[in-house]
C-alpha cells in the first residue's frame, strides 16, 4: 500500500491542503514505501530483558525545548500503535544525542543526516529503519541566505571582504555535526575559495531558527540553513516572515534518519517501522501528532547509500577540519584547518 501524503510548497507557496495528495517524487527518489499494515502490538517478553518502554530521541534541530514539543506527541502516537509506552527525550547538542545513542540511551532515534552518519561509524548496529519526509519530497536543500537589502549577491563578492581587512563576513551556522546548516555551506565556502577559519566569522547558534534570526536582526550577515526552515519562515510560521534571500544552494541531502537501537530485535524494528509508516498527514491522528513538527509529513523505506553525499563530502571538509569529528570518525590524514596536529 503506498504511503499517501501531501502536494509540495514551493518556498513562496500558501499552505496546501494537508487533507489529501500526494507527494510527486523525483524519478528514482523513492523505490518502496514501508509497509503499512498494522503492526502486531509489542509484548513485554518482545523487548529485552528488565525494559518496560521504549525511548524516542531525535536531532534538536529545533533547539531542545522545540524539539521535545514537535515529537512528543509523536512518541505518544507510535506507542499508541506499538501496545507499549514510547517517552520522548531529547539531547541539548547533535553531539550529546550522537553520544548517548552511542552509549544505547535510546531505542528509536531520529537522526539528522550527517548525525546519522556519524553515529553510523560509531555504532556499526545501529538499524537504519525509514527516512523523514518534509515540505513535499524525500530530500531537500542547504541554503545561504542573506537579508534581502544585503550587498551581497554571490560567494565571490566575499573575497574582497575578506583580503586585507580585519573586517571578516559573519556567517551564522547551526551546529558542526548539521548537514545542511554546517557541513554543506562550509564546503561552499571552501569551493569558492574561503576559507572559513581564516576568512570568516563563523557563529554555531545550535538551532536552524536561531541562524535565520540572526540575519534578519543584522547579527550575521549570512545563515547556513536547511530549506525546510526557510520554508517556515517564509510562511510565517516560525519567528515571522522577513526579508530574505537565497544567496547560493550548497547542495542538496536526504532527510532525517530513522534508527534502531542493536539491542532490539530484527522483529522489533520490523514492527517499528510499520508504526511510523502508519503515521502521516493522509490521517486526522496523524496530523495531530506531527501538527508542531514543522513539515514533517511522514516517513519512507531507505537504504544507508541514500547517505553517500555526506560522505563524500565529510571527507572534503574534514581534510581542512577534522577534529570536528575526531570523536566519532578518524582524520584520514595529518592535515586540519590550522596546522594542529593530531589528537587536538
Amino acid at each position: 500500500m503506498p504511503l499517501a501524503l501531501l502536494a509540495p510548497l514551493a518556498l513562496t507557496a500558501c499552505r496546501a491542503d494537508i487533507s489529501s495528495g500526494q507527494f510527486p517524487l523525483a524519478p528514482n527518489e523513492i523505490e518502496t514505501a514501508l509497509p503499512t499494515e498494522p503492526p502486531p502490538k509489542l509484548r513485554s517478553d518482545d523487548l529485552p530483558a528488565g525494559k518496560t518502554e521504549l525511548i524516542l530521541a531525535a536531532t534538536p534541530y529545533l533547539g531542545d525545548v522545540g524539539t521535545i514539543e514537535a515529537f512528543e506527541p509523536v512518541a505518544a502516537a507510535i506507542g499508541k500503535l506499538l501496545g507499549v509506552p514510547v517517552r520522548f527525550r531529547t539531547a541539548k547538542t547533535y553531539a550529546e544525542l550522537i553520544d548517548r545513542t552511542a552509549k544505547g540511551e535510546y531505542d528509536i532515534i531520529q537522526l539528522s543526516p550527517l548525525s546519522y552518519v556519524l553515529a553510523r561509524a560509531r555504532v556499526p548496529g545501529l538499524r537504519l529503519v525509514a527516512s523523514s519526509l518534509s515540505f513535499g519530497t524525500a530530500s531537500y536543500s542547504s541554503f545561504l541566505v542573506v537579508r534581502g537589502d544585503s550587498e551581497i549577491h554571490s560567494l565571490e563578492d566575499l573575497l574582497p571582504k575578506v583580503r586585507g581587512t580585519r573586517s571578516r563576513p559573519r556567517v551564522a551556522l547551526v551546529d558542526e555535526r548539521s548537514g545542511s546548516g554546517f557541513l554543506l555551506p562550509y564546503a561552499a565556502f571552501l569551493d569558492h575559495g574561503l576559507d572559513p577559519e581564516r576568512d570568516l566569522d563563523v557563529r554555531l547558534l545550535g538551532s536552524h531558527e536561531d541562524a535565520v534570526e540572526a540575519v534578519k536582526r543584522g547579527e550575521a550577515d549570512i545563515a547556513g540553513v536547511s530549506s525546510g526552515t526557510l520554508n517556515s519562515v517564509r510562511r510565517g510560521e516560525v519567528i515571522g516572515p522577513g526579508n530574505l534571500r537565497i544567496l547560493f544552494k550548497a547542495g542538496r541531502l536526504p532527510y532525517d534518519a530513522l534508527c534502531v537501537a542493536p539491542g532490539l530485535s530484527e522483529d522489533v524494528a520490523r514492527r517499528v517501522a510499520s508504526a511510523f509508516a502508519r503515521l502521516d498527514t493522509r490521517e486526522a491522528s496523524g496530523r495531530e501528532a506531527l501538527r508542531l513538527a514543522r513539515g514533517l509529513t511522514g516517513w519512507i523505506a531507505t537504504d544507508d547509500e541514500r547517505y553517500d553525499v555526506l560522505r563524500t563530502t565529510l571527507e572534503r571538509v574534514r581534510a581542512r577540519k577534522w577534529s570536528l569529528w575526531a570523536d566519532e570518525v578518524a582524520p584520514s590524514g595529518d592535515a586540519t584547518a590550522t596546522g594542529a596536529k593530531n589528537g587536538r
